[in-house]
């Protein structure tokens, strides 16, 4: 049997910085007699449960409300119709060309590998 699923962030977010804002309050108003030792492990059990606080809040306000957004704008582009392909080479083999500068020239041909390579297509014994 199944009930209806019961969302658990939100309940340990509001746990979080309620035991937060309430033993830092405590501690405010009253703070404890204890021995350093044990003085010095409350407060660094308080600074753990500030560090879940603030995970909290980044959380639901921060970094992954924007990567949120982010992910739906990129699903929103992607079924966004898609521009035509490039044309194909005029050597036929499928890669696409692109305009190449030579001496001020523009030429529509593929570009050689390396910058500054001779091309070896037009090399002839």
């Amino acid at each position: 049997m199944q009930g209806p699923k019961l969302d658990t962030q939100p309940i340990l977010a509001i746990i979080i910085v309620s035991a937060f804002i309430g033993i830092t309050a405590l501690y405010m108003l009253e703070p404890p007699s204890t021995t350093d030792a044990q003085n010095t492990t409350l407060q660094m059990l308080i600074a753990a449960l500030g560090v879940l606080t603030t995970n909290v809040v980044n959380f639901y306000f921060g970094s992954s409300r924007g990567s949120a957004d982010k992910d739906a704008k990129i699903a929103e582009i992607a079924t966004s119709q898609l521009p035509p392909a490039p044309p194909s080479s005029p050597l036929g083999n499928g890669t696409p060309s692109k305009p190449v500068v030579v001496d001020a020239t523009v030429h529509s041909e593929p570009a050689p590998a390396v910058a500054g390579a001779p091309d070896i297509r037009r090399f002839t014994p």
